[in-house]
């Protein structure tokens, strides 16, 4: 998140009946679950190669992600590194990962 965007920001696009749900700002993969099962159909990112996958999509493969690396032995605490380029894949390996790691 930007350093100049608020949690009002994150939800402003949400119905109106959601926006007093404040979403969990200090964990990545909470808040991509958290906006998933408010708006699954709703656009998550368009990448440079025209994929556009929604925020149910997206958490979706995020989870696929996380299993493959639960598979693998990663636990919390585990260092994890990788080398992508800046994709959508990046972004799905990065959501389950902690907070503070760096991508």
């Amino acid at each position: 998140m930007a350093s100049t965007e608020t949690p009002t920001d994150v939800v402003s696009d949400l119905p109106a009946e959601a926006q007093d749900d404040r979403p969990p700002l200090d964990d990545l993969w909470r808040l991509v679950a958290w906006r998933a099962a408010r708006t699954p159909d709703a656009l998550f990112i368009l990448d440079d190669y025209g994929r556009s996958p929604t925020f149910g999509e997206f958490a979706r493969d995020a989870e696929e992600v996380a299993a493959g690396l639960t598979s693998l032995g990663v636990s919390q605490g585990s260092r994890v590194m990788w080398q992508l380029p800046t994709t959508l894949e990046a972004a799905d390996a990065r959501a389950p990962l902690s907070p503070t790691d760096s991508p």
